[in-house]
């Protein structure tokens, strides 16, 4: 068993290497936007990587590479079941009316059109999300049909 840990230093992976190195856990570092990053994992059990959904990098590719990974058959931390909907308000929406959760009655819409529409219906303020940000980015508070200039 060895696995693959992608150093980012003020991250998650200070922690993973701490623990593997105090328990004797056999472990490499790795970059997981190399080129050849699948010829490294070759020797390697699982991948432990907790990708910045800030990062346009990852978002890029992050959710392709879990899955060939898997694939593969190494373990990744998360894994796809666990990151699938990680900063994408669409798939949370869905997946929390799959499992009947509570939740504020949401909207997605895929064409402008559609958008334009459902604003001659409803009610206002509103609070508009786009499909990516945490922390209060890519959210808006409407208090009427009015779209702001930034629009």
């Amino acid at each position: 068993m060895k696995i693959a840990i992608h150093d980012l230093a003020g991250s998650f992976s200070d922690r993973w290497i701490k623990y593997c190195d105090e328990n004797h856990v056999p472990y490499k570092l790795v970059n997981c936007y190399d080129s050849d990053i699948m010829a490294q994992l070759d020797d390697c059990t699982g991948l432990m990587w907790h990708w910045d959904q800030n990062d346009y990098k990852a978002a890029l590719f992050a959710r392709q590479f879990t899955i060939s990974l898997e694939i593969k058959g190494i373990k990744v931390f998360p894994d796809v079941n666990t990151a699938w909907h990680h900063d994408d308000k669409v798939g949370q929406k869905y997946l929390l009316e799959a499992v009947n959760a509570p939740l504020v009655k949401s909207y997605v819409f895929y064409s402008r059109k559609e958008a334009l529409n459902w604003l001659d219906t409803t009610t206002f303020p509103k609070v508009f999300k786009l499909r990516v940000g945490a922390g209060s980015v890519n959210v808006s508070l409407a208090k009427t049909k009015k779209m702001p200039n930034s629009w």
